[in-house]
């Protein structure tokens, strides 16, 4: 196990100014250890990679201090510092995240006369929490329905790009370890490479089935490098493809409106109604023949549910799709594609115009082979 200390200094940038181990080993992490606009911040926490190994970074910087006690900032008093852990056997998000609390109290005592046998003390003892501080349930609530969507992303084991602009590393790195526990159910694999730079980008190219978070923007414009990409700023998190926005249906505000007895109002900027015909045709049809007294039938009403669990509820919608589409794959198994009326996906709590190409996706990543839900197609009239 590997401990060191980088500073951000004000003359020098990013600096490795002490560590356990061989110093050339580290070349490089600096850059992960203090991304850029980590500085806005009085204390984060960085979940990395080096090598293959898991590490643990904590920060602590003072300007935010100086600036309130100070009109103008002594450069020669500012302090940026991030202590950080290399582990030498595998770990997840949770796992690391025993060690957080640890590591922070170190550096709080290491802060104030720089004694570094505080941090050897803290590597020998490697003293960790009981419990994670990892709440599946918390880091839903706090991205919105828009989770709705990155879990079908998620499910399609796709390369999921987090570009930090503004918040905290640490709930970047949550939101990692959330796309990497949906991914893996039903028996999926997924690799969550936690945080990456432009150094080592390069690398994921050729990989499949990852996450990462970064704070280098440049790496949003190379678009071969993943297939979805998250940018998650102060005024909120969005979701693209390398051509648009990806929004939520309605479908998925009501699910996740079942799911919280919170305001929804601040995620509006999540939602978004498509534009399809024969929603629009059969919509008109049923309000001038009922008086909107009766809905579509792909109308989606839910009854709240009481104290949700969010890990229960996508492990169990999860596994109903599975078996509902593997029940289908063995109802046909000698066609090469097999086409179903489109009411599977309300049965599924799933949108009945837009949802046909994430099934028929999914279906081919399960089964190796397509099923392809058709609605009532009325654009032909127009």
């Amino acid at each position: 196990m590997v401990i060191f200390v980088h500073e951000f200094d004000v003359l020098k940038g990013n600096t490795l100014v002490w560590t356990n181990g061989d110093a050339k080993t580290l070349e490089g992490l600096e850059y992960t250890v203090l991304p850029s606009g980590i500085h806005l911040r009085n204390t984060d926490t960085v979940y990395f990679k080096l090598d293959g190994k898991p590490g643990l970074a904590v920060f602590k910087q003072n300007t935010m201090e100086l600036e309130a006690s100070q009109h103008h900032i002594d450069r020669s008093k500012v302090r940026m510092f991030s202590f950080g852990t290399i582990f030498d056997h595998p770990m997840d998000y949770e796992q690391l995240s025993l060690y957080e609390g640890g590591m922070k109290d170190a550096l709080e005592r290491w802060w104030k006369d720089q004694d570094y046998s505080v941090l050897e003390e803290w590597d020998e003892k490697q003293n960790g929490d009981d419990t994670s501080n990892f709440d599946f349930n918390g880091t839903c609530l706090t991205i919105g329905p828009i989770v709705l969507q990155l879990w079908r992303c998620a499910l399609l084991q796709e390369r999921i790009l987090i570009l930090n602009k503004g918040v905290e590393v640490k709930k970047c790195n949550q939101l990692c370890h959330l796309l990497t526990k949906m991914a893996s159910l039903e028996g999926g694999t997924y690799c969550n490479a936690m945080t990456i730079t432009m150094l080592n980008a390069d690398q994921f190219k050729s990989f499949e089935a990852w996450c990462a978070t970064t704070s280098d923007e440049i790496l949003i414009y190379d678009t071969d490098l993943f297939d979805k990409l998250v940018i998650w700023d102060p005024n909120g998190i969005h979701l693209r493809d390398s051509m648009k926005e990806i929004k939520c249906n309605e479908v998925d505000f009501t699910v996740f409106k079942s799911l919280t007895s919170d305001d929804l109002s601040t995620f509006n900027y999540q939602y978004e109604s498509s534009i399809i015909w024969s929603k629009l045709i059969i919509d008109g049809l049923f309000m001038l023949f009922t008086g909107n007294l009766y809905k579509p039938w792909y109308h989606l009403e839910l009854a709240p549910i009481e104290h949700p669990d969010f890990v229960q509820y996508f492990s169990e919608r999860t596994h109903d799709i599975y078996q509902r589409l593997k029940a289908i794959v063995e109802l046909f198994p000698t066609q090469d594609s097999i086409y179903q009326n489109a009411n599977i996906l309300i049965d599924l709590r799933l949108d009945y115009f837009n949802d046909t190409d994430f099934i028929r996706q999914l279906s081919q990543h399960w089964f190796e082979k397509p099923v392809i839900p058709s609605y009532i197609d009325l654009s032909f009239l127009f």
